[in-house]
């Protein structure tokens, strides 16, 4: 240990530990504890962050959902919308109309006249046929196969989708509360949540309507630009409201599908079938073009079809009874003259 030295008495003794003073370290203030670099956030940070992300997910399913729900037909939010409307229409008394909506003539377009849908196309088809019943037959019984001889007539799957029958269904299109796009609406194969098949690539939403069951969107858009012309000023139906279900109508359209340049191959076959499966057989091919369950190229559904040719017959053929009746008496006729033939000539030997 150094000790002071004094020029006069010579070393010093050591100082006493009291004597030194006391010095403050220069560097005490300026250390500080090292902040760590990655700080791990409490529990409760991260359970803010959780829900707030969570929240964020359910909002922008909710969204989504929303925008299916109003988009794609048949959806949950669309089918309400149809059920509360066909209960609303069903409250308003007959002959009011709803203060919302114009003034429609209510006057009803009455193109029966006292017969059967049947009938009516029985002898519309006729007159155009020029009484070959073996081509009206032919046609008649697709017809009878896809919409039963009526007119309103919405495809039956689509009954249980729409949640509504077919009476509500021609009543909201006819008063545009179904929109003519709407009707008309078709979705490409694999573009849509249509259902797909193998024989068309258009494939539609509200399915078939009408005598034919037409589906596909050029058929749809002919069969209103018809009813539209038909109820238009110089048209049949000028006096009255616009009526996509009226059964002269959709007969008178029939007429103007088989005079179309594009059917009229069609035509020209049916006039000159053999039979009525062969007359069947060819409005399948051209026109209808509906969903082959036998994949034979509709030989086997001709002949189911034409099936009902004779209740169609009977029920609006005045000469199937008395046509029957003539071929046994004439058969009976020939018989008992050949029999009187034969015996004069056994009787001169």
């Amino acid at each position: 240990m150094i000790t002071e030295y004094d020029t006069d008495s010579g070393w010093l003794d050591e100082p006493e530990e009291s004597e030194i003073p006391e010095w403050d370290d220069p560097q005490e203030d300026y250390i500080r504890e090292p902040r760590p670099r990655g700080r791990k956030r409490t529990g409760k940070k991260k359970r803010q962050k959780q829900l707030r992300r969570t929240l964020i997910g359910i909002a922008a399913a909710a969204v989504l959902f929303a925008l299916f729900e109003l988009i794609l037909p048949g959806s949950h939010l669309r089918r309400k919308e149809v059920v509360e409307e066909t209960s609303l229409m069903e409250k308003i008394p007959e002959g009011e109309m709803p203060k919302n909506e114009p003034v429609i003539q209510e006057k009803k377009y009455d193109s029966l006249k006292g017969i059967t849908e049947e009938q009516l196309l029985w002898d519309v088809l006729m007159e155009y046929f020029n009484g070959n019943k073996t081509a009206v037959l032919g046609v008649m019984c697709n017809l009878k196969a896809e919409s039963r001889f009526k007119a309103a007539c919405l495809e039956d799957y689509n009954k249980e989708l729409w949640a509504i029958d077919d009476t509500v269904y021609t009543e909201r299109v006819n008063r545009k509360v179904i929109e003519r796009r709407d009707f008309l609406e078709s979705r490409y194969n694999g573009h849509s949540n249509g259902y797909v098949n193998d024989y068309e690539e258009w494939v539609n939403l509200d399915g078939g309507y009408g005598y034919a069951q037409v589906t596909s969107y050029d058929k749809k858009e002919a069969l209103y630009r018809f009813a539209d012309r038909w109820f238009s000023p110089g048209g049949e139906g000028e006096e009255y409201r616009f009526n996509i279900g009226d059964p002269k109508m959709q007969a008178a359209f029939l007429l103007e599908v088989l005079d179309s340049e594009d059917y009229k191959y069609m035509n020209y076959m049916i006039r000159n079938a053999q039979n009525v499966v062969d007359a069947c057989y060819y409005w399948l091919k051209y026109y209808e073009i509906p969903y082959d369950p036998y994949c034979d190229d509709y030989y086997t559904l001709a002949f189911e079809r034409a099936d009902s040719a004779n209740s169609i017959r009977r029920a609006c053929d005045p000469d199937f009874g008395t046509e029957t009746k003539n071929s046994s008496e004439n058969s009976t006729g020939s018989s008992s003259e050949t029999e009187s033939e034969n015996s004069s000539e056994s009787s001169g030997d």
